[in-house]
């Protein structure tokens, strides 16, 4: 197959290292760990030295300076409250790791075309999420990292939808999400809905429409359906459609979901127009399950409502200018459920991806 001709390029091992990096380096890693995406990053600058003559561009420079604001403030606080397991730590991984792996992803798409690119992260996506899946299968990692398996390989079933073979793409497509519904990964699931209902809305409004008059007799059969689909889940072992049907019946999700509320109704109100370094959104009454919340909590109001605007101008761009382009759609599947989650350890992954639609958005990418 052609695509197996990407790992003739070195550009797809920095790829495959990029997202190994992403996926395996938590934020309450041992800081001594740090060192490594730190060696890979002075790796990269000694055996690109030639390629990095270019200019960095406006977008990305904007982009790292709102994320260290953050990440000083939120050294600085911690330092104050002597928060060195949650605060200290994130701003450590910001400055040690994200920062480092966010450099060398941009550099590399400035050598590349956009179709090298899909290449590149399809192939990496792959290699990582089936080993993944099947080491979770076998007991060899912890069933409590299903999260992360089936996030890989639920954004590895969106960029298999970008290869051009029709039918290897339906059949890689079903198989990654047969695999995601075996995890057990409601945020995965909920992830591949959310951009299937942004690339409908974005694309085809008619089937939107038509989506909408199913959706409404599903809502008035709910309890039906519900019985139906978790008898499936029960044969088939799908577990990942058993927790997401818990959500659904009566009471459910209704504790959870009115907990959330209440805590983002509680850190409105904690909202200040400038930096609070004394306010740590790290207790569990207090834990914003929200990125951008977490962001304006720390860095206050204004310079909140500036990041804010800046990552939705760049998202609102791309889905403008770039409907049709599965490379915008990875950045999006991180967007929703992994934002409201568990702060930078799961937003990691599309502060990472957002860059992809900066560059796609400055249109210089050779397609």
């Amino acid at each position: 197959m052609k695509i197996l001709k990407t790992l003739n390029h070195s550009s797809f091992y920095w790829m495959f290292f990029l997202i190994l990096f992403l996926y395996g380096f938590s934020t309450r890693f041992p800081k001594l760990l740090l060192i490594i995406p730190v060696g890979l990053f002075f790796l990269y600058l000694c055996l690109n030295i030639k390629d990095l003559k270019t200019k960095i561009d406006n977008s990305f420079l904007s982009y790292i300076t709102l994320i260290s604001v953050f990440g000083i403030l939120l050294f600085i606080g911690g330092i104050f409250n002597l928060d060195f397991e949650q605060r200290v730590s994130d701003a450590s991984y910001i400055f040690l790791a994200l920062f480092h792996l966010c450099y060398i992803f941009n550099f590399e798409m400035n050598k590349s075309s956009q179709h090298r690119i899909f290449q590149n992260l399809f192939l990496s996506y792959f290699i990582l999420s089936i080993l993944l899946f099947i080491l979770l299968r076998t007991g060899f990692i912890h069933w409590n990292r299903y999260q992360h398996v089936g996030n890989c390989l639920a954004a590895t079933s969106i960029l298999a939808l970008g290869i051009r073979n029709i039918k290897f793409k339906w059949i890689i497509f079903f198989i990654l999400l047969i695999c995601v519904l075996l995890t057990g990964s409601r945020q995965s699931l909920a992830g591949i809905l959310f951009v299937g209902i942004i690339y409908v809305i974005l694309n085809r409004y008619k089937l939107f429409i038509a989506l909408l008059g199913f959706v409404l007799v599903l809502i008035t059969n709910k309890e039906y359906f519900i019985e139906i689909l978790s008898d499936i889940a029960r044969k088939y072992d799908m577990f990942t459609i058993s927790r997401l049907l818990v959500v659904f019946k009566q009471d459910g999700g209704g504790i959870s979901i009115i907990t959330r509320l209440e805590i983002y109704d509680r850190l409105i109100s904690e909202l200040t127009v400038l930096p609070n370094l004394f306010f740590s959104p790290y207790k569990k009454e207090y834990f914003p399950h929200n990125y951008f919340l977490e962001y304006s909590l720390t860095s206050g109001i204004l310079i909140g409502f500036i990041f804010t605007l800046f990552i939705f101008n760049n998202l609102y761009k791309g889905m403008v200018k770039n409907r049709n382009n599965i490379l915008l759609y990875l950045p999006l599947f991180y967007l929703l459920p992994f934002n409201v989650s568990s702060g930078i350890a799961a937003s990691k992954y599309f502060l990472f991806f957002i860059i992809l639609i900066m560059r796609i958005n400055k249109n210089d990418l050779i397609r």
